[in-house]
């Protein structure tokens, strides 16, 4: 039986990204016990990137480790950082968790000179994304002819339009492009997100489920208007 060598590959995966608030020891257990603790089924086992620049109290390994600890008892697991000084990513190398890069969270959409929002390219996607799938539109829109189903999911840094039935989960702006949106025919989704700020299903009003809709961000919470 052949065997095929080691190799290090480029490859896209989907990380939760986490803000730690300058409170995070009395603000975080109760942030999560709101958002996750109700909807475990969406979360548990998922990889975490911790976003710590304004984290700016977090200064000894004895915080990092409740920090870590408040993670893991809702099923989360931290695995790297963006943001924050260098004797804060320091601290978390010491718990294996290295930094990831910058933090993304205050990045506005590219604008051309004249003030307006650049054009992005747009990649089409014609047959129906089934439940397993991932799909992503790196640096562009998302168009997807069809349907997505559940358990698959949908990503793009600018808008995702889906012409058929929204199922499973789609992010917009996902590099933090807060002027991005959704579009779908009909509203099914387990779970939709604008740069970063999401609802799960059992938060959307029965009155826009499997209705036409866009969805939208006004400061940090996601609007939905019927279409």
């Amino acid at each position: 039986m052949s065997q095929s060598p080691p190799s290090l590959q480029g490859s896209l995966f989907t990380l939760l990204t986490l803000k730690v608030p300058y409170d995070f020891q009395e603000s975080l257990p109760g942030y999560l016990e709101q958002h996750i603790g109700t909807n475990p089924q969406f979360f548990v086992g998922q990889g975490v990137v911790l976003d710590i620049d304004e984290a700016t109290t977090l200064r000894s390994g004895s915080q990092v480790t409740h920090l870590v600890g408040i993670l893991r008892h809702y099923k989360l697991f931290p695995i790297g950082t963006v943001g924050g000084t260098p004797e804060q990513q320091q601290l978390f190398r010491g718990q294996n968790m290295p930094s990831v890069g910058a933090a993304q969270s205050n990045r506005k959409p590219v604008e051309s000179a004249s003030g307006q929002r650049a054009a992005t390219r747009t990649k089409i996607v014609s047959t129906p994304v089934r439940g397993g799938t991932q799909v992503y539109a790196q640096g562009a829109d998302l168009v997807v002819l069809s349907s997505v189903g559940a358990g698959a999911e949908v990503i793009a840094d600018g808008n995702i339009h889906v012409y058929g039935t929204l199922r499973g989960r789609a992010l917009a702006g996902a590099m933090g492009d807060g002027a991005a949106r959704i579009f779908c025919r009909s509203l099914e989704a387990e779970l939709v997100s604008v740069a970063g700020n999401y609802i799960t299903a059992d938060q959307i009003d029965g009155a826009y489920q499997q209705q036409m809709v866009q969805i939208h961000l006004e400061g940090e919470r996601l609007i939905i208007d019927k279409i």
